[in-house]
């Protein structure tokens, strides 16, 4: 947890109801107690909590989140990526060798990447994404419209690794992983369909109705699981510029024009108010003898939540902070469904909740950064962000290890798609899928 700085205000100032003591912060007779805390506005002292696992440890392959949260004007975006105006190549030059100091999370883990560790990533690369009125922009192509699209709702039957009879196939195939298509029609994937049935049957059939569409749930993400490290449905924005980094310059360019093109305006609480939610998403690549590893580093720099009396929001700003409070609402949701370990998790309730729901769901290591303003009058706000915190803090995330993808057999891989996707075109088109119907299309 950081409180990197203080909201202003001209009113007088009552007793801050907030203490700190160690890792202890007490508000409002209550107390929380779940990670460091970061008092006053030091970059460093905020990064050595919030840099990302995969590269505190430098065998890790795994996938790393950081995700900001407050109320507006408490210093998310001062967090993430620093003071405004400080994503120059003149503070750049003053600091050199260094990394300039005022930098945010963002900027000075890239430059750790660039400057102290480009002998270990063969490549990086970035895109970002801002999600504004529940759509979603493309912060580094002149915000243009991205659409959300989702992948994996149906991930096909278990059956077994191994090379068996896949219908649709000439002869046989490899399943890979061992999950035949969803179309498939073989003996096996129906008698595995078979089998889950009867275990689900089993399931309501035992204890109460709630333990019992319990276990059915727990059932399912077992045996979607199985054999299979893909999540049952992962949503992905499409077409976004994915830009390559290579020199200290690049993020300078990069994160100076998300400054610029992100939505931001000022109110009575914050003179450059965010108005969207802003996902980084940085690809990392390695070498490991003859395969390559990759990894993906999150950074989520929250709209901040806000109470329209107090920031006095008038005309557009009031349907900006309506639809910033109703996504933050869906995002605690979200983290409720998944506590109580529910079947079904409302994702689909807004795009911020769509675009992290890979991290909620085991693909990564997450750091939350409660941001909270000092001062009474901003009480209430500070309470409900680390409230939040405590039932972050209550998840069990446990992040997939990436594995290492050898070059040669990714190559054998897309052959066999290749050949597998010609197979099936020609299927259509003598079944009457094309633009003229063969011999054995139906009537």
């Amino acid at each position: 947890m950081a409180l990197p700085r203080c909201l202003q205000s001209t009113q007088v100032q009552a007793p801050d109801p907030i203490r700190v003591e160690g890792d202890r912060v007490s508000i409002n007779k209550l107390i929380f107690s779940y990670g460091p805390v970061v008092t006053g506005s030091s970059q460093q002292r905020c990064l050595a909590v919030l840099q990302p696992p995969t590269l505190n440890d430098r065998g890790c392959s795994q996938n790393s989140t950081i995700i900001a949260y407050g109320q507006t004007g408490s210093g998310k975006t001062f967090t993430m990526f620093g003071p405004p105006a400080s994503l120059t190549m003149h503070n750049v030059e003053n600091s050199h060798p260094s990394c300039p100091s005022m930098w945010g999370v963002l900027p000075t883990t890239l430059f750790d990447i660039l400057v102290n560790r480009n002998k270990e990533f063969t490549s990086v690369s970035l895109s970002a994404i801002e999600v504004y009125g529940n759509s979603a922009y493309d912060l580094l192509n002149g915000r243009a419209p991205l659409q959300v699209s989702s992948s994996g709702k149906s991930r096909g039957t278990f059956v077994g690794k191994g090379t068996t009879c896949i219908v649709g196939h000439r002869g046989s195939a490899p399943s890979y992983g061992g999950v035949h298509p969803p179309s498939c029609r073989c003996g096996p994937c129906y008698k595995a369909k078979e089998a889950e049935k009867v275990k689900l049957k089993r399931a309501r059939e035992s204890g109460s109705f709630k333990n019992g569409r319990q276990s059915i749930a727990a059932m399912r993400r077992a045996s979607s699981s199985k054999g299979d490290s893909n999540p049952e449905e992962e949503f992905n924005t499409v077409g976004e510029k994915l830009m390559k980094l290579t020199k200290v310059e690049d993020i300078v360019e990069i994160a100076s024009t998300i400054e610029a093109t992100r939505v931001a305006k000022a109110h009575a609480l914050n003179d450059r108010s965010s108005r969207s939610h802003c996902l980084v998403k940085v690809h990392l690549s390695k070498r490991s003898g003859s395969s390559m590893i990759s990894n993906q580093l999150l950074f989520v720099d929250l709209a901040g939540s806000e109470r329209i009396h107090k920031s006095g929001a008038t005309g557009n700003a009031v349907k900006e902070a309506t639809s910033i409070n109703g996504s933050l609402t869906v995002l605690g949701r979200v983290i409720q469904f998944l506590r109580k370990d529910s079947g079904h998790v409302p994702y689909r309730d807004s795009t911020l909740t769509m675009l992290l729901r890979s991290s909620f769901t085991g693909g990564a290591k997450i750091s939350v950064c409660l941001c909270v303003a000092s001062g009474a009058e901003h009480a209430d706000e500070s309470e409900c962000t680390l409230r939040f915190g405590s039932r972050m803090a209550t998840l069990r995330n446990d992040a997939v290890q990436q594995q290492s993808i050898s070059t040669a057999g990714r190559g054998e891989e897309l052959k066999h798609l290749l050949r597998s996707a010609k197979v099936d075109l020609k299927d259509f088109e003598q079944r009457g899928f094309a633009e003229r119907f063969g011999e054995q299309a139906a009537p």
